[in-house]
């Protein structure tokens, strides 16, 4: 298994066993029912300045798991994002306390 299909598991896993996702407030018991959200997309990152990161720092901020970057989310939720920025796209839940300053809820 890849490094980065291990962390998403991981990230699967965890979620799995905390309770509802951040956007919807749903509860899942089956992975399948998930994706792995980028709280930032990496387009809008892109857009925003990535592109002059170095390599590392892309793939840095690709995998972060601390600040929150990488989510588990409903998938069909996470499909409706895509790869809209945090300021064009709301969740569906009215606050989302725990992303406030990367969703801009609040």
């Amino acid at each position: 298994m890849s490094p980065r299909r291990l962390l998403i598991a991981l990230v699967a896993i965890a979620f799995l066993s905390v309770g509802a996702t951040p956007y919807d407030g749903a509860n899942w018991t089956a992975a399948s029912d998930l994706d792995i959200d980028h709280v930032v997309p990496l387009k809008n990152a892109w857009i925003s300045g990535a592109w002059a990161w170095t390599s590392s720092k892309r793939e840095s901020f690709a995998n972060d798991l601390a600040d929150p970057q990488l989510i588990a989310v409903t998938d069909n939720v996470n499909q409706a994002k895509g790869d809209k920025s945090p300021d064009a796209w709301k969740p569906p839940l009215p606050r989302t306390t725990a992303l406030t300053p990367a969703c801009g809820s609040g």
